[in-house]
């Protein structure tokens, strides 16, 4: 389970509130903090029970204050000297080195394309299950969602005979609203090869708990994949791209890429209500009138056109490259994806639609 600052903090109040005294009162709350699927709960029933039955056993409340209280030696240690029984203090400025949470903050903010191979690994880990958090948290904003537009006058007044004529409920129509349709585009040129793989993933567990997804890889041609990663392993999807996608760590023409989209795909894809995900650095070897055109097209059909640049982590970057110039002001959202971080807060732009 995932358990940052917040929710320890959020732990250690409901504790203070009284709830330490109440055992199946603790067990619901920290449960509700702790855990987001079905397995979790399970998994944290059996744990939470076992360490009380074996660990605490205790007979009345006063005891269970005493225990409540962390000795001053202990309060004092590094949990990491508690672990291993180690006697001195660590020194107080190698915190970050030596605690998980630390290092995890920091993988998290740091950029991409220095993250050494072992490093990247613990990452994707990590940020899968910060990013199958971030789905639930989307699925369920977008269903609770409803709009009451007009009364619907008629089935009104029906229902109200058997409350002598009193309109208690009131019943509204309107048009039913269709989810948003994500579509994601990632440049796999020869200047996103740091990022590529990640991203990918990023977009394949996008599309792992979405309803409605659609997904293209560019450089000098586009490839749709959509159908390769609807597929249970990601290795043998990744496989299949890698050997498929002909343009890997190519050169790159965007707008002779979105243009491919905009004849092929556009018609039966996009929609109103569609959003639009570009991964990319905009560093286009194209023609520049020629990337803008297609961008303009593409934002008339759709709802929101968002632009994640791993360069926007750079100091001091400014997007000079022509084509790109010349398409942001058909761009909604234009921001960094140079970390997990700025991948996560993608999350806040798609509530806002």
């Amino acid at each position: 389970m995932t358990i940052g600052v917040q929710e320890t903090l959020d732990a250690l109040e409901t504790a203070n509130q009284g709830m330490m005294l109440e055992r199946h009162a603790l067990k619901y709350a920290l449960r509700s903090l702790f855990c987001c699927s079905h397995d979790q709960f399970q998994q944290f029933d059996s744990l939470f029970d076992d360490f009380w039955d074996q660990h605490i056993r205790v007979k009345n409340r006063s005891q269970m204050r005493i225990l409540a209280q962390p000795k001053t030696v202990e309060r004092n240690m590094n949990p990491l000297q508690l672990i291993g029984n180690e006697k001195e203090e660590q020194p107080e400025e190698d915190g970050e080195d030596v605690s998980g949470a630390s290092a995890l903050e920091r993988l998290r903010r740091t950029d991409l394309s220095q993250l050494p191979v072992d490093d990247m690994k613990r990452l994707e880990a990590f940020a899968e299950v910060l990013w199958r958090q971030m789905n639930m948290r989307l699925t369920r904003r977008f269903k609770a969602i409803k709009r009451k537009e007009q009364l619907n006058l008629r089935k009104t007044i029906r229902q109200s005979i058997s409350s002598g004529g009193e309109p208690f409920n009131l019943s509204f129509r309107g048009r039913e609203r269709r989810k948003p349709r994500l579509v994601l585009f990632l440049d796999i040129s020869g200047s996103m090869d740091k990022y590529s793989y990640f991203f990918l993933k990023f977009i394949y567990a996008l599309q792992k708990h979405f309803e409605q997804v659609e997904s293209f890889l560019f450089s000098t041609e586009l490839t749709r994949v959509t159908e390769l990663l609807q597929r249970g392993q990601i290795q043998l999807a990744l496989q299949e791209i890698s050997s498929n996608a002909e343009s890997w760590s190519s050169g790159t023409r965007i707008g002779v890429c979105l243009r491919d989209f905009n004849q092929n795909y556009a018609r039966r894809i996009l929609a109103r209500n569609s959003i639009v995900v570009i991964l990319s650095d905009g560093l286009d070897t194209g023609e520049p009138g020629l990337f803008a055109n297609e961008i303009l097209r593409m934002k008339q059909r759709t709802r929101k056109l968002i632009w994640l640049n791993p360069l926007l982590g750079m100091k001091d970057y400014e997007p000079q490259t022509r084509g790109l110039s010349a398409a942001l002001p058909y761009i909604d959202t234009f921001v960094s994806a140079h970390n997990l971080d700025s991948l996560l807060k993608l999350e806040r732009h798609l509530i806002h639609v």
